[in-house]
């Protein structure tokens, strides 16, 4: 994927290019139309990952849990983070707002979090930054945390080898 040039919020300014998508159900094209789900699977997709066509609730269910204040962090009404069961989904972008999908007649919007949503992580590749304090490590920078698979930590130290630097980063 394109994770070593991508950070977390990445997935909100691609939702955001959305914005004014008429919803239509079972969509996944901007600027035909897109429903909840359809809307994260053509950012994601516009993003470079090719993930396949998911519900919110199995993109639920393939989330851990999350904290709705940080931005790309899922948002799902109904079911549970881990086990699906979502009728709707959304993304957080920050500040209480999101970015949705969110009926038929209407427009892809950003727009105050509503109800009560849970709030998940979708892993939707390898590697990425981690958000401060979402993650199986700690990350107390207050800042977000590069990490990379073995095959890109090869590809940037045979990089660097070959442009003249210091071999270790």
């Amino acid at each position: 994927g394109k994770t070593s040039t991508m950070v977390a919020s990445a997935l909100v300014g691609q939702a955001r290019l959305a914005i004014g998508t008429p919803y239509v159900w079972g969509g996944v094209n901007v600027p035909g139309g897109v429903d909840c789900s359809g809307l994260i699977v053509w950012a994601l997709r516009a993003l470079g990952h090719n993930v396949p066509r998911h519900t919110a609730s199995t993109f639920q269910a393939n989330s851990t849990p999350g904290n709705p204040n940080v931005p790309g962090t899922l948002l799902f009404w109904g079911g549970s983070v881990g086990a699906g069961g979502a009728h709707h989904v959304a993304v957080a972008s920050g500040n209480g707002m999101m970015v949705e999908a969110p009926k038929p007649g209407a427009y892809v919007r950003e727009t105050g979090i509503w109800g009560s949503p849970t709030a998940g992580v979708y892993k939707f590749d390898n590697g990425g930054y981690i958000q401060p304090g979402l993650t199986t490590v700690l990350n107390k920078t207050g800042r977000p945390e590069p990490v990379f698979t073995s095959g890109q930590w090869d590809a940037l130290q045979n990089r660097m080898s070959s442009s003249g630097s210091p071999a270790t980063l």
